[in-house]
């Protein structure tokens, strides 16, 4: 999805206008957000399975949901853009493009919903659009929708993400071999994929309830009990164990004398602080984001650093560092590190909450409400909006109170 992301990306910087390209970049990171989202469900769902770490599991569950409601904002903005110019969108693809918008406004809870499913059921269905319409329509027919996830998977037996979706439908309905069963046969060919193993862990162990005689009848195992043989077989594939996370080896990997956190709990900011270095960009984001919260401004600094090292033009790692430099007074820094998040990626809204707050510590506060209101032009409706709102109405009003005493001698062109 990364990849998916990143070509995209590049593809829109060149052709902002094009509908279809923003469409499809609004899908990928409303399927992402969705995807990460479950994945801290199922989470929080290992949770509750005997013998496990459970703190380190709801830490986990917490920086993936951050994660994803981060991929959710994202996907909100560019849902607005392409409904902005879907009419210019030729009519042998508009059909999927509604699809695939209907998705994005079923995830990111937007209004246009309805219109978006009205029109694409007007098209030729398509397996594509046969998953995007069977997600929309979840919570009002899931037979429809059951259908719909079938027919994409019969057409795609490699889409995963309609194969999750049926197998969370069988789930939800008490059919939980149904779902091992839907799940296994992705696992069959993707052994690694994260968020099949993920339900399939969150599922628990099989229970049978009297000792069976177990029959090998080739590419299914047959379960007897007693003289009676179960209707239901299930997979050859064996259920994944619940998550093994690795534990801090001692607790002198640990930094002492810490800040207190101030959104998590010690034993989460534990478990980031003492986890070894990854080659993963985004979980190595979501670490230094959870320690930066927790006032940890020199673990989150090396972190991002770790993932710059990754991706050398990341936005949210660019982003946080510019944090991390505000935490530290560094403000002309902390200016930089934004405007290079901005130089990669000119929507990242996060940068511009960052200028606005490096250009109010330095008073120049004209240059703040610029930042404010790049942030709202982009991300209106985001989880920063309000805040942004109040900001530009607070510094405004504070140039206004400077003009009257002296009106030439303006602390926002001071450095």
């Amino acid at each position: 999805m990364d990849e998916a992301r990143e070509e995209l990306t590049a593809a829109v910087a060149l052709r902002p206008d094009d509908c279809v390209l923003v469409a499809t970049r609004a899908e990928v990171l409303a399927a992402w957000s969705e995807m990460l989202t479950q994945q801290a469900d199922d989470l929080e769902a290992q949770a509750s399975l005997p013998g496990v770490d459970v703190p380190r599991l709801r830490a986990s569950a917490d920086l993936v949901r951050r994660d994803g409601l981060t991929r959710k904002e994202r996907a909100r903005t560019d849902l607005r853009s392409a409904e902005a110019t879907l009419e210019s969108v030729a009519a042998s693809e508009r059909s999927i493009v509604e699809a695939r918008l209907a998705d994005v406004a079923r995830v990111v809870g937007a209004a246009t919903l309805t219109n978006h499913l009205e029109a694409a059921r007007r098209g030729t269905p398509t397996h594509e659009s046969a998953l995007y319409l069977g997600l929309a329509t979840l919570s009002d027919d899931s037979m429809a929708a059951t259908a719909g996830f079938r027919t994409a998977i019969g057409v795609e037996p490699q889409n995963q993400r309609a194969r999750i979706a049926l197998a969370r439908v069988l789930q939800r309905n008490a059919d939980v071999n149904g779902a091992r069963e839907i799940l296994n046969e992705g696992l069959q060919t993707e052994p690694e994929h994260e968020a099949l193993l993920g339900l399939s862990r969150a599922l628990g162990p099989m229970i049978v309830v009297a000792a069976p005689t177990v029959m090998n009848t080739g590419s299914r195992t047959v379960v007897e009990v007693g003289s009676t043989t179960v209707a239901a077989v299930v997979p050859a594939v064996v259920v994944p164990a619940p998550i093994d996370i690795p534990r801090p080896s001692t607790a002198a990997n640990l930094t002492t004398a810490a800040p207190t956190p101030r959104h998590s709990s010690d034993n989460s900011i534990a478990m980031v602080a003492a986890m070894a270095p990854s080659r993963d960009y985004d979980r190595l984001v979501r670490d230094a984001d959870m320690l930066q919260h927790a006032g940890r401004t020199a673990m989150a600094r090396e972190r991002y650093q770790q993932a710059l090292a990754v991706r050398a033009t990341g936005s949210e790692a660019l982003t946080g560092l510019g944090f991390v430099e505000l935490d530290q007074n560094a403000v002309g820094t902390a200016i930089s590190r934004f405007r290079q998040a901005l130089a990669s990626n000119p929507h990242y809204s996060e940068a511009y909450i960052g200028l606005g707050e490096a250009y109010s510590h330095q008073r120049s506060y004209g240059q703040a409400v610029q930042a404010y209101q790049q942030y709202l032009a982009i991300n209106p409706g985001g989880s920063r909006s309000e805040m942004a709102r109040r900001q530009i109405e607070s510094l405004q009003e504070r140039m206004n109170t400077a003009r009257t005493p002296e009106p030439s001698g303006d602390a926002a062109t001071s450095p």
